[in-house]
């Protein structure tokens, strides 16, 4: 992997009238680390679609533009009636953040 395939391309969202960006940094891929353990057992998390884990997984995006927001502020912004829309914002910005694969890798290796 080099550094041209690496991007990070935030994705603008729009939540309860305001507009965010969520953003899945090198800083934010470490957040989730500490708190999962693990970058596979974050994925692993949010995949069950616990509403603790959409929770963690939007506060991660979103410390890159705002440092200073709490997970119980993010809380506040997500309800019944937009879960499924910040899930599939989650599920766009993380897929966009990911590194491609170069021709020729394959899973698994290192």
């Amino acid at each position: 992997m080099t550094k041209n395939n690496m991007k990070s391309k935030p994705v603008r969202f729009e939540l309860n009238n305001e507009v965010f960006e969520i953003d899945f940094t090198m800083n934010a891929l470490c957040e989730l680390e500490e708190i999962y353990g693990s970058i596979d057992d974050a994925l692993v998390a949010i995949s069950k679609r616990k509403l603790k884990d959409i929770r963690t997984f939007l506060w991660a995006g979103l410390l890159e533009n705002r440092e200073l927001i709490t997970q119980k502020e993010v809380g506040k912004m997500i309800n019944m009636g937009n879960l499924v829309y910040v899930s599939e914002i989650i599920t766009e910005a993380f897929s966009d953040d990911m590194p491609e694969a170069e021709e020729g890798e394959t899973e698994g290796k290192n």
